[in-house]
């Protein structure tokens, strides 16, 4: 197989296959830090930050197909244009969860709707 990425972590990984997408992730729980606001899902993925909303900067949207953060995270992670995502609810925008990714990090709003986070790159 060619064009076969992979991205591990000791939460999850993701396999990405050529154009069609195709994201399997397997997630091991989640970690509570500090405050109980933030989360750590992933190494490479950056922190989970608990009712934050990032408006502005969106550039693609997906119906996600489980109400899981860790889903949209692993989406922009495995985007090379993605420098941060938002998680919305179910119930929010629909009546499934909602990921927004972003090609800017927008400063952080509090909201109770959403997840988000930011995407470290080098």
């Amino acid at each position: 197989m060619r064009n076969v990425k992979m991205i591990f972590s000791e939460r999850f990984f993701t396999f990405t296959l050529c154009s069609l997408c195709l994201t399997f992730l397997l997630a091991c729980g989640v970690n509570k830090l500090g405050n109980g606001n933030v989360e750590q899902s992933s190494t490479r993925g950056g922190e989970l930050e608990n009712d934050t909303d990032r408006p502005g900067a969106d550039y693609r949207s997906l119906d996600l197909p489980q109400a899981r953060p860790e889903i949209c995270q692993a989406e922009c992670g495995s985007d090379p244009k993605c420098k941060a995502f938002v998680y919305v609810k179910p119930g929010v925008q629909g009546p499934g969860a909602r990921c927004w990714l972003k090609s800017a990090a927008p400063p952080a709003a509090r909201n109770s709707c959403c997840i988000s986070g930011v995407i470290p790159r080098s």
